[in-house]
């Protein structure tokens, strides 16, 4: 028998037992944004074979990455997953904006954003003398924004 998938409040609790509350969380609002939009950017940037391209206009790689993500995010709330649309909409202006105007590929550019916000992760959880949650567990990667989309929505005073 499967285990019950985790509810958005059960992800959550766990994620919180990382983050003290302290000032440091200012790097955590920075940095784990910064490694989502970094991973949308490098599966943005893997090349798509020309037939698949011909047939979907405009496909990347991050496409399906974003669906299946915003798929989860529906299944643990879907207040949350409307907002995280927006947040991943930011993302993909932001990966194009690169890819228009900066004079390195977008890849290049998001493995640099990728280290940066390790960097600060882990700086964070030195400080913090926790292990980041990451390093346990990679759907973290997904969790860290509707954590804080989760803490933004309640300063709010909206449910998720």
């Amino acid at each position: 028998m499967t285990p019950e998938p985790k509810s958005a409040d059960q992800w959550f609790a766990e994620h919180t037992l990382v983050h003290t509350g302290s000032d440091r969380d200012f790097i955590h609002w920075m940095c784990a944004p910064l490694l989502f939009l970094s991973v949308l950017g490098l599966l943005w940037s893997i090349p798509v074979p020309a037939a698949l391209a011909a047939g979907l206009l405009g496909f990347r790689w991050s496409l399906p990455a974003i669906v299946l993500a915003l798929i989860y995010y529906a299944r643990i709330s879907l207040p949350l997953a409307i907002g995280l649309l927006g947040f991943v909409v930011l993302c993909l202006v932001a990966i194009s904006q690169v890819a228009l105007h900066a004079p390195w590929p977008v890849w290049q550019v998001c493995v640099v954003l990728f280290v940066v916000g390790w960097i600060g992760e882990l700086v964070g959880r030195v400080l913090d003398r926790r292990i980041p949650s990451l390093a346990r567990d990679l759907a973290f990667i997904v969790i860290g924004p509707a954590w804080l989309m989760s803490k933004l929505y309640r300063k709010l005073g909206l449910r998720y």
